[in-house]
């Protein structure tokens, strides 16, 4: 009888184990999806913001070597 208990016990520790593992997936895998939303709205919002900001341009002026006078 005392075998038996054993082997009960060993099987409810199965499957907790088995069940925490689970519970564990499913938490991982939140966490990467509401990240990934995360980033790829934060992505979003920086392409908008630079495109609403015009490209400066370099001058030639701005872009011409300075030569120090001796």
């Amino acid at each position: 009888m005392k075998t038996t208990w054993n082997a009960l016990a060993h099987r409810m520790r199965q499957a907790r184990t088995v069940a925490l593992r689970a519970e564990l997936a499913l938490t991982g895998a939140q966490i990467l999806f509401w990240v990934a939303l995360i980033g790829v709205l934060a992505g979003l919002a920086l392409r908008v913001r630079r495109r609403r900001i015009p490209a400066q341009q370099a001058t030639p002026a701005d872009t011409a070597p300075v030569v120090a006078a001796n």
